[in-house]
């Protein structure tokens, strides 16, 4: 059964709270701003819904696959990321709870809308903070702080926010340097 987009938004939509806080974002996408794709009419209408901030939206989308539709991305876990947004299939049994299949992610405005409302519940459960946003990603450490420097470099690129390119590290660290990082968040360590 093939729903609407605004059935999938309403559908998705059922936790919605206000984004506030210690993000500041200068710019937003808006209709006229070109995000690739069949995207560009879905950012900000599924931000605005899913009341996530459309630039933090975007940077996610163009990270997870440079605005080009991906289908079935393997990882080395063995589950799978499907659409624009690298929606994991470790996610697909709960979307199948509101109608929403991996043929569905296919489409860039499902992807996108589906990106805004686990975005949003990441946020709820992680906080209004670079954490909560990274946690789109995941929530170990050395991958969320990886995550939330790929988030900040990309809305620099963006200008939705101003500031330098910060270095990235590896996406395999060296089991060293994974500790090491570890340590380090869980004292409050800050990029």
């Amino acid at each position: 059964m093939m729903l609407s987009l605004w059935k999938v938004a309403a559908v998705l939509g059922f936790s919605v709270s206000a984004f506030a806080g210690p993000l500041r974002v200068t710019t937003v996408v808006g209709p006229g701003q070109s995000t690739h794709g069949g995207s560009d009419r879905c950012v900000k209408p599924a931000a605005d819904y899913h009341r996530v901030n459309a630039s933090v939206l975007l940077a996610i989308l163009r990270i997870e696959s440079g605005l080009s539709a991906s289908f079935g991305v393997p990882n080395d876990n063995g589950s799978v990321d499907h659409g624009i947004a690298g929606i994991n299939s470790v996610n697909l049994p709960e979307l199948a709870r509101y109608g929403i299949d991996e043929e569905m992610l296919k489409d860039d405005c499902v992807s996108t809308y589906v990106a805004a409302w686990y975005l949003r519940r990441k946020i709820e459960k992680h906080g209004q903070t670079w954490a909560g946003v990274a946690s789109y990603h995941s929530a170990t450490p050395y991958y969320n702080a990886r995550y939330q420097l790929l988030v900040y470099n990309e809305m620099v690129r963006m200008g939705a926010i101003k500031g330098d390119l910060k270095p990235v590290p590896p996406v395999k660290p060296a089991p060293a340097l994974l500790m090491a990082y570890d340590d380090i968040v869980q004292k409050g360590g800050k990029f």
